[in-house]
C-alpha cells in the first residue's frame, strides 16, 4: 500500500506552482467544508479557513486530519481535482485499516494517541 508521505512527496511537493498554507483547525469535530458568499471556508471548532475553491477545502481537510500544521498547496484547482480521489482514498484507507486494529481499544485517549503516531509514520 502506497503511503499518504509517498504521495504527498511525489505528487504535491515535485510542482512548481506551490503556496504553502497554515492548518490551525481544530480537529477535535469533523471538520465543515461551507460554500459562502465569497468562496469556500473550512471550519474546525471556532477556526475558519477561506479557500478558493471546494477541492482545495476538501484537500485541506485531508492534511489537518492528519494533525500537519503547515501544507504545501498546488496552485492548480484542476491537478487538485486529479490529485485528491488518490489522497482521500489513501486516507480513507488508513483510517478504516486503524479502526480494525483499534476495536479492543477502550481508552479514548489511547485510541487517539496511536491515530496521531500512525499518522504521523505514514505522512513522513
Amino acid at each position: 500500500m502506497r503511503l499518504i508521505g509517498d504521495f504527498y512527496r511525489d505528487k504535491i511537493l515535485t510542482r512548481n506552482d506551490l503556496t504553502h498554507r497554515e492548518l490551525t483547525l481544530s480537529t477535535d469535530k469533523p471538520l465543515k467544508i461551507i460554500k459562502c458568499l465569497f468562496g469556500w471556508e473550512l471550519i474546525g471548532g471556532d477556526e475558519v479557513m477561506d479557500c478558493r475553491s471546494e477541492v482545495e477545502a476538501r484537500y485541506l481537510s485531508v492534511f489537518a486530519e492528519l494533525g500537519f500544521h503547515e501544507v504545501a498547496v498546488p496552485a492548480s484547482d484542476e491537478y487538485l481535482e486529479k490529485a485528491l480521489p488518490e489522497l482521500e482514498y489513501l486516507k480513507t484507507r488508513a483510517d478504516e485499516i486503524l479502526s480494525e486494529h483499534l476495536e479492543t481499544i477502550f481508552d479514548p485517549r489511547i485510541k487517539q494517541k496511536v491515530r496521531r503516531d500512525v499518522y504521523f509514520e505514514i505522512s513522513r
